[in-house]
This record gives structure tokens, C-alpha cells and sequence, in this order.
């Protein structure tokens, strides 16, 4: 296979977030474990109590989501660039304005203004008072190691931290008759990672000319990866292989 990037990184650490309850032996399973038994499991919220009540209404599900996970990371001293990326983001949102318009021929602005890409990182540099970079990006399927990528152009330019966020959300097609071209486990969670120049992980792609069509989500493969203790996994991308390395601690 033909090598298209390879970079290095640390990553000073990393938190995560879930709307149902999931268990340290829950990473023990294979996939089709996560799409027939998580989806069955009472859901749950974060309750952010390190946020005011007014601040803790004006998010939505996934925003909570993202505050949970990133909020213990980092603090506002930092002014860290805050990288974005989630493939389904506001899609739910979404198709819930458009059935309210549908319906009643009207939206609330308020959720009109939410229902963008970038409205939860906006949310997120607004609370976090970050006046740093801030960028909001989604693909098919490489968020995290396209967001990587991301993080490490900036370490180039002389950027020392960086905090990245990813979410996704289960889609709910069952109510709107939607195709999702990607299927996501039955549940939704947010990603955080602070990382840093360095050499403790290393991530290359390579090309592939069909890449395998395996039901795998790319960021619960890194949460999975770390559970157990891998040292060496890959994750697909489009049109190729994602392979990582991490150093032994």
C-alpha cells in the first residue's frame, strides 16, 4: 500500500462521555455486540455542575456531551485551539426544524442558530472565554485522525496544545425516513484529547483501493484500543488504512 501522510504526536490525555451506561467490559466485545446490546440501555445525562443552570439549558444533547468530556481537561487560563469534528453533528436537530416547519410552518431561531456545524464549538469558546484558533471539520469517516492531522499543521506553526472535541449522535431515522450513508452504534458520546508535539504516538495512511465496509467507529476504536491496552491498531478511512502506534508506557 502506497503511504499517503505519516505524523507524531502525544496525547496528554484524553476523556470521554456517553448517553447510556458502558462498562469496562463492554470493550471486550466485537461490534455487532455494541449494535444489538448498547441500544437497549436506559439513557443517561451529564449533569455539568460545574456550570451555571443558565449555561446548562442553552445545550443541547451532544453539546452536554461534549462539556462533560472536555471540560475536566482544560481550563479557561489555557486558551487552548479547540478543533471540532462529528459527522452526524446537528443532524437530529435538524430534521426536527424541518418537521416543525412542516407542521406548524414555523422554527424556533434559537434552535435554527444551534442546528450549524460549528454552533457547539462556538458554544464552547463562548463559555471557555477561548479567544485562540477554533475550527469546526467533518468527513466520512477519519474524524479523529483527520482532526489529528489538523492539530499537528498547527504544531508546525508553532501551536503547543491543542484540545479536540468529537461527537456523534445516533441518527433517528426511524422518525424522519432518512438513509445515513455511515452507521453509528446505538448510542451517543462525546471525545476529547489534549495533544501536544511529540513522538509517543505515530499515525500513517495509507491508500487502498477499496477500503473493507466494517461497521467501525473510529473513535470508539481509539477509546476500545486504550481499555485494552493496544500498542498497535488500524482504523479505515475512505479510500485507505489508518495504522497507529503508540509507545509502551
Amino acid at each position: 500500500m502506497k503511504d499517503i501522510c505519516a505524523i507524531n504526536f502525544n496525547i496528554e490525555e484524553f476523556n470521554s462521555s456517553f448517553n447510556r451506561n458502558i462498562s469496562n467490559q463492554d470493550w471486550q466485545q466485537d461490534n455487532s455486540y455494541w449494535y444489538n446490546q448498547v441500544k437497549d440501555r436506559e439513557i443517561v445525562s451529564p449533569e455539568l455542575s460545574f456550570l451555571p443552570p443558565l449555561q446548562r439549558r442553552r445545550l443541547g444533547d451532544s453539546a452536554r456531551l461534549i462539556f462533560s468530556a472536555a471540560w475536566p481537561l482544560t481550563n479557561k487560563e489555557e486558551n487552548l485551539p479547540v478543533i471540532y469534528a462529528s459527522s452526524q453533528s446537528e443532524n437530529n436537530r435538524s430534521f426536527e426544524l424541518f418537521s416543525d416547519f412542516l407542521t406548524q410552518g414555523t422554527i424556533s431561531p434559537t434552535s435554527f442558530s444551534l442546528s450549524v456545524h460549528n454552533a457547539i464549538v462556538g458554544q464552547w469558546t463562548v463559555m471557555q472565554n477561548t479567544t485562540a484558533e477554533s475550527s469546526a471539520i467533518a468527513t466520512s469517516k477519519d474524524n479523529l485522525e483527520v482532526a489529528l492531522v489538523e492539530a499537528y499543521t498547527m504544531f508546525q506553526q508553532g501551536v503547543t496544545k491543542v484540545l479536540i472535541v468529537l461527537s456523534e449522535t445516533f441518527l433517528k431515522e426511524a422518525n424522519y425516513n432518512s438513509q445515513p450513508d455511515l452507521v453509528f452504534p446505538p448510542l451517543d458520546y462525546a471525545l476529547a484529547l489534549v495533544v501536544t508535539p511529540g513522538n509517543n504516538y505515530s499515525l500513517k495512511l495509507q491508500a487502498q483501493i477499496q477500503s473493507p465496509k466494517v461497521l467501525v467507529d473510529n473513535n470508539l476504536q481509539f477509546i476500545k484500543a486504550h481499555n485494552l491496552g493496544l500498542n498497535h491498531w488500524t482504523s479505515p478511512a475512505q479510500y485507505g488504512v489508518w495504522t497507529w502506534e503508540r509507545k509502551s508506557n
